[in-house]
């Protein structure tokens, strides 16, 4: 009998291990859902500014405030967003900074005037930004150190890379099929089943910061700028 248990047991263990993986990987491809829609949004609406100026009839120097109001924010908020996820929750400030960009992408895409479309763009931009950084370290907590870890920053950095070509495509798709504002509401949709799958399936970790922790989350937020820094450069 004790034998015929240690099997079941053992039997249970690769099925086990096939559910953890296959977790991992829905959670590797929301991380970087979020993070594509984040970098995605620099291209994207840039592609669409000749339009937005003639429709809400601005000067070229007042349509690049479209531009730097996200670019300001997210900067700006970069590595505050990480500490508050120390202190607050990694998946409670992603999922918060999933739904914050979103529900700014819908004001965004009504704006009726330059300034209440620069408004919604900063908050956007916040929104990525606390996105972006906690996505980082829900990353790091997920993926053990090692060769998976390595492998799955890799694939996160490759799309953020990817975001900014694929911005300037679908940017000027979008803008010449539906106008200016379909750029906008296209996150709204992606953003929703973003957050919704985030809660559901993202492992919730204690705030705070453990005693002898070394300070890894707030190292991703410096890697985290450094990328998105060094890849606008590139573009």
């Amino acid at each position: 009998m004790e034998q015929v248990a240690i099997q079941k047991s053992d039997g249970a263990k690769p099925r086990v291990s096939a559910l953890d993986k296959s977790r991992t990987r829905l959670i590797l491809i929301l991380i970087i859902a979020a993070g594509f829609l984040d970098v995605i949004d620099f291209s994207i609406v840039q592609v669409a500014l000749p339009t937005i100026r003639t429709e809400l009839v601005v000067s070229l120097a007042e349509s690049q405030w479209i531009i730097g109001a996200y670019g300001l924010t997210l900067a700006g908020f970069l590595l505050l967003s990480g500490r508050a996820g120390d202190i607050y929750g990694q998946k409670k400030l992603f999922v918060f900074g999933i739904v914050l960009f979103t529900v700014a992408s819908f004001t965004g895409g009504l704006a009726p005037s330059l300034l209440s479309l620069i408004v919604s763009r900063a908050i956007q931009g916040v929104g990525a930004a606390i996105s972006t950084a906690t996505a980082f370290a829900i990353l790091v907590t997920t993926f053990p150190e090692g060769r998976e870890r390595n492998r799955a920053l890799g694939i996160f950095v490759a799309v953020l890379s990817a975001g900014f070509a694929a911005g300037s495509i679908s940017g000027g798709v979008l803008t010449a099929a539906f106008g200016w504002r379909s750029v906008l509401f296209v996150n709204v949709p992606i953003g929703i089943v973003a957050a919704v799958l985030s809660q559901k399936f993202l492992v919730k970790a204690s705030s705070g910061q453990a005693p002898g922790s070394t300070g890894c989350s707030g190292r991703n937020e410096w890697t985290c700028a450094a990328c998105i820094r060094i890849d606008k450069r590139c573009n």
